[in-house]
């Protein structure tokens, strides 16, 4: 994952000359990007790192969620729409709310847009509030004078992409939730029953079957370790936290979570509808393949995809197609490249990936559905199991102790 933000100045292939900011884990990272792009750099100076400010205290690097990014596209979409030029509808969507942090990065570009910059030279400044699809997608209105467009297409893909999201998570939401309480329970009952019941099983010395003596010290063992595995939870948690923030760590959990039984070929699946669907509308836009597929591979959401799909670039600047390409990468089913071929075929790329998006997603949706009809009463029967046969094994000295008095 790129760690660092470069500013640069280069010539294209027609001569003319452009500049921005790309993110890349080193300069020499940095410029191989800009050489696959078909770029000539002419000055290349690092800026800071990915998510920061990119220049002269900007909000580079201020958090934005897909909720507020979403509406900002749809918002300004509106108001360019509506006929009205882009310096006011910006200053009305900062008004809107000119406390929160969306605002304050409106702001931002704003003043770099009245300054005389392009509008996609000021989103790119900002790489941590606006993805480099959107700067793309806007790049390409501008030339095509077709901003307002530009930027309803951009709000209908994130307002698509936030309903599959929260569809995925709303179908998990509920087998998750009672896993978590199972877990408390089993876990409870081993640090605060089994312990006072060894105690008093040991004052009213009844004799104890083996399998609950064996219960019973694995209740103690649990109390003595509980103080022990808190204190290392306490202090390990900051330290993972940090290590899974940085470049390393992001990647390493990215490649454990398509490795997940089950989960990971959805994890999967949903990553390349993300990187279909953002393609899709880069390459309607008139992005170059190649350039598209690169950008494209960032909206994938998990480094490990990311990084195969980038080795298609060079191969499409090679002049392979994008089904010969993606073939040699082992993220595509038989069924998903003989689309991809379909498509360039037939002239309509990218009418044919938005349907395969469509697919896959609908694909994951019926997967997650089937796993969560099958996880709830699995989980359901589990903690009612192990309750239950928890409590008749520490129970069974005491009916023992009532046969016996009987």
């Amino acid at each position: 994952m790129a760690d660092h933000t470069y500013r640069y100045q280069a010539f294209n292939n027609e001569g003319g000359k452009e500049g921005g900011t790309i993110q890349a884990g080193s300069q020499d990272q940095a410029l191989e990007q800009l050489a696959r792009r078909g770029l000539t750099v002419d000055t290349i100076k690092e800026v800071g790192p990915a998510g920061t400010a990119a220049a002269s205290g900007s909000l580079g690097g201020a958090g934005v969620s897909s909720d507020e990014l979403s509406a900002f596209a749809y918002e300004l979409a509106t108001l360019l729409q509506a006929g009205m030029s882009l310096a006011p509808a910006l200053e009305l969507l900062v008004n809107d709310d000119a406390k929160s942090t969306m605002s304050q990065v409106t702001l931002g570009v704003l003043k770099d847009v009245r300054a005389g910059m392009s509008f996609s030279n000021a989103l790119e400044r900002y790489p941590g509030a606006f993805p480099p699809m959107m700067s793309s997608l806007v790049k390409a209105g501008e030339g095509l004078g077709g901003l307002d467009k530009a930027m309803a297409q951009i709000a209908d893909f994130l307002e698509n992409a936030d309903k599959v999201r929260n569809r995925i998570v709303s179908a998990l939401a509920y087998p998750l939730t009672v896993s978590g309480m199972a877990f408390a329970i089993i876990t409870a009952l081993f640090l605060f029953m089994v312990p006072r019941l060894k105690d008093i099983y040991s004052q009213i010395g009844v004799p104890i079957p083996p399998v609950t003596s064996m219960l019973l010290d694995l209740g103690q063992a649990a109390d003595t370790g509980a103080m022990i595995l808190l204190a290392v939870a306490f202090l390990g948690t900051p330290a993972m936290r940090a290590y899974l923030r940085s470049p390393g760590g992001r990647l390493m959990a990215d490649r454990l979570r398509l490795k997940l039984p089950v989960l990971g070929p959805i994890f999967s699946e949903l990553a390349l509808a993300s990187f279909h669907k953002t393609l899709a509308v880069l390459h309607r836009s008139g992005v170059p393949l190649h350039r598209a597929v690169e950008l494209a591979a960032g909206a994938s959401g998990n480094g490990e995809v990311q990084a195969r799909l980038l080795k298609a670039v060079p191969l499409l600047q090679q002049g392979k197609t994008l089904g010969q390409a993606m073939a040699t990468l082992g993220l595509y089913q038989a069924k998903l490249l003989g689309m991809l071929e379909a498509g360039e075929k037939g002239g309509n790329l990218a009418d044919m990936l938005a349907k395969m998006a469509d697919f896959t997603e609908n694909r994951c949706q019926h997967k997650v559905e089937r796993l969560m009809a099958l996880i709830e009463p699995l989980t359901i029967g589990f903690l009612g199991g192990m309750v239950g046969a928890a409590v008749l094994v520490l129970g069974a000295p005491l009916m023992s102790l009532s046969t016996q008095i009987h």
